[in-house]
């Protein structure tokens, strides 16, 4: 059975309007969790781009301080270090582009396991 999302490029989500309120639209469907980990790679991206530091590489163990430059409040920014140096072991540097692609992987996952539940 072909899912209603396989006619969508997930990458290509973002560079439209139309794709955009589409990845909206599917944020309630997700599942609890998911929706907390988007928000807080959006928030992140946020504080990215306030402090200009949207377009480097940050390492994974430079966040807490770069976000706190940016005007994060610091014991927020000490757990999101800690998150992503928990949850993602093998991720060195965050950039603007890795957060949007964690936020789509979430998504694909969220499709995926819905696909394989319609197959059985």
């Amino acid at each position: 059975m072909q899912s209603t999302f396989d006619q969508f490029d997930l990458e290509a989500l973002y560079q439209n309007q139309i794709g955009l309120e589409t990845v909206e639209r599917m944020l309630p469907e997700l599942p609890e969790v998911f929706v907390k980990a988007i928000n807080i790679f959006r928030l992140v991206r946020h504080y990215m781009l306030k402090g200009g530091i949207e377009a480097i590489d940050v390492p994974v163990t430079e966040i807490s301080l770069r976000l706190e430059d940016s005007g994060f409040a610091p014991h927020l920014a000490n757990q999101v270090q800690a998150l992503f140096s928990e949850q993602f072991p093998n991720l060195y540097s965050i950039n603007f582009n890795v957060l949007e692609e964690l936020e789509l992987a979430l998504i694909k996952k969220h499709i995926l396991d819905t696909m394989l539940e319609d197959k059985q």
